[in-house]
């Protein structure tokens, strides 16, 4: 009996949805091709071949379209009579079968290959081709910022710019020119401009790189001395600390990490950085971690306004009190701290000699501007400011981290205030003519002032210096409290508000018996 390999395939039915089994093509033993007609590959035509147990192999195989399968059948008497004539001639229906040419159809498969790889390939250098032409589509992948006039380090940017070219596979010095304009700023549009009409796009690129760093070249210490004396103002730490990196890194990229670090952490205040272990700062984002926790004791918050705390008034910086020139010469002395922002007097356990004698003995939670929530005892002191000396109840600080001996509340500085100038601030405006008064027997002298209408010897005149003298300093040291109160700086600089006494009419009310006192 002879062989036939029948060709099959899943092809798509005429409404293109659905699928149909098809029979494409006969082969004989001696490899000859015949094809079936389009209109009869059909399997429903093939009645005799669905029945065999092949065509439900066939089936079971082929689940995907276009998906083809060859196989061996073996011609019975039922396929022979339909597949093949009384003189062997390949048939089906009513029609017989056209023979394909092997190697014409393998050469037009072959041809068909080529030039589907041609396509694709100039498919993808088209592509390929359009993105490099995109140059913007580029640009707006570089990692690199517009270069403007106020950069300090030309070469530094431009440096990272070739960098960047090569990312983008950007190699040929046309491309690398115009790719340029796209990052020039401003004046440096117009710098572009004039060099395209001087060197064109035709020139080297190593030609433009010279000139770029020749015309941009910073030759001038400002920018060096304002990023090596940039300091911290106001606002967040991290943010200052981030600026001034950037700054230095722009005057020098071959700056060590340590003197980086060591430039940063000048800047800041210096309540913040007796606060950090130089010798645990081996990188830049160390310090950033470290000045971070340092973040709340800041005067401004994120929205720039002052945080204010209860019965504070100015700020809640803790300043530590000194004597002025004229309190050292009187031997003026002032013990302690003023915390400005706190109601509560603290002293530390160390320097505290009455800890183990004291009765009166109670923890007390707190919450202060200087950090203290917990207290181990309460103490009787006598404190003494100026002239006055009084006891008071002061709360007992174990702590080691805690950096002062002693602060003194606000409350206990008001209170001061209040028993020493009540008098003064409250008494009313004594009438004309209460006064005491030396007289002369002149009485049409109305233009000169009253002291010197008044009878007078050497003794009285020597009084009255001391006593204006005695009054000077008083007014002085009332006028120092109320402005060390809103105080902010320790030290004066240049520009700030001092308290100076001038006038005559302010000199003659000096031997007045009724003044402010401390």
């Amino acid at each position: 009996m002879d062989q036939l390999r029948l060709e099959f395939a899943v092809l798509p039915a005429s409404d293109g949805k659905s699928n149909i089994y098809c029979v494409t093509s006969i082969t004989t033993r001696d490899e000859k091709v015949f094809a079936i007609p389009e209109e009869l590959q059909s399997a429903s035509f093939h009645k005799e071949l669905i029945k065999t147990a092949a065509y439900n192999k066939i089936k079971n195989s082929l689940k995907k379209r276009h998906q083809t399968r060859k196989i061996w059948i073996t011609m019975t008497n039922e396929l022979s009579n339909v597949y093949i004539d009384e003189d062997g001639n390949l048939q089906f229906g009513d029609q017989y079968l056209e023979e394909i040419e092997q190697k014409k159809a393998s050469g037009n498969l072959v041809k068909n290959t080529d030039s589907l790889e041609k396509l694709f390939t100039k498919f993808i250098e088209s592509s390929q081709d359009l993105k490099k032409q995109n140059l913007k589509y580029i640009a707006e992948k570089f990692i690199i910022e517009r270069f403007t006039s106020k950069n300090t380090n030309p070469s530094q940017w431009i440096d990272v710019f070739e960098k960047e070219c090569l990312r983008f596979d950007i190699t040929e010095d046309e491309k690398k020119i115009e790719i340029l304009r796209l990052f020039m700023d401003k004046s440096c549009a117009d710098w572009y401009s004039s060099m395209i009409i001087k060197l064109t796009l035709n020139s080297e690129w190593s030609i433009w790189k010279n000139k770029f760093c020749e015309s941009f070249a910073n030759q001038g210490w400002n920018q060096v001395t304002y990023a090596l004396l940039f300091k911290y103002k106001d606002g967040s730490l991290v943010d200052y600390a981030i600026k001034k990196e950037k700054l230095l890194l722009d005057m020098r990229t071959s700056i060590d990490t340590g003197t980086l670090v060591d430039l940063i952490a000048a800047g800041l205040p210096g309540f913040v950085l007796e606060k950090i272990n130089r010798q645990s700062m081996e990188d830049t984002v160390d310090l950033f971690n470290e000045v971070r926790k340092y973040e709340h004791l800041m005067n401004k918050n994120k929205n720039g306004t002052y945080t204010r705390y209860e019965n504070q008034k100015i700020h809640n910086k803790i300043e530590e009190r000194t004597a002025c020139k004229i309190c050292e010469r009187l031997n003026k002395e002032i013990y302690g701290v003023y915390d400005s922002g706190s109601n509560v007097s603290l002293i530390n356990s160390k320097l505290l000699k009455l800890k183990n004698e004291n009765n009166n003995v109670n923890e007390q939670n707190l919450v202060t501007i200087n950090g203290v929530k917990k207290t181990c005892g309460l103490t009787k002191l006598k404190i003494k400011i100026f002239e006055i000396e009084e006891k008071v109840d002061v709360y007992i600080i174990d702590d080691a981290h805690f950096r002062y001996d002693f602060l003194i509340g606000l409350d206990m500085i008001k209170t001061y205030k209040k028993k020493k100038f009540r008098s003064r601030l409250f008494k009313p405006k004594p009438r004309v003519g209460t006064r005491r008064k030396y007289r002369r027997s002149i009485k049409n002298a109305t233009i000169l002032p009253n002291e010197l209408s008044e009878d007078c010897i050497h003794s009285d005149w020597i009084r009255d210096k001391e006593r204006a003298l005695n009054n000077t300093l008083k007014s002085h040291y009332y006028s120092k409290m109320c402005y060390d109160a809103k105080r902010k700086n320790r030290e004066f600089k240049v520009g700030d508000m001092v308290y100076v006494e001038n006038g005559n009419k302010l000199n003659r009310k000096k031997t007045r018996t009724t003044n402010r006192t401390i």
